[in-house]
């Protein structure tokens, strides 16, 4: 679990979306990441579902999250955003 979001965290520290797979059971959904507010603590992620942004806690994505698709760069998907900042890949409208 940490690893998908480490790969999330490098995705948008790099300026990109990332499209997930949340769910319960049998029910799943495809949502896109956005965003990561680490001025919150524990950090939070901006989403958009349906058509309509949000944030869900970490600690909620962690109990959802079933798959992702995040790009596969040259060497190590280690970058973050620096603690205590948001960082954006859609800005807010």
């Amino acid at each position: 679990m940490n690893e998908m979001l480490s790969q999330i965290e490098d995705d948008i520290a790099r300026g990109r979306s990332v499209d997930i797979t949340v769910g319960t059971g049998a029910s799943t959904h495809a949502i896109l990441v956005v965003g990561i507010d680490k001025k919150s603590k524990p950090p939070r992620y901006e989403v958009v579902s349906w058509g309509q942004r949000g944030w869900i806690s970490q600690r909620d994505l962690k109990s959802c999250l079933l798959t992702l698709r995040a790009a596969d760069d040259w060497g190590f998907d280690d970058k973050e955003v620096k603690d205590g900042t948001q960082k954006e890949t859609i800005p807010a409208a």
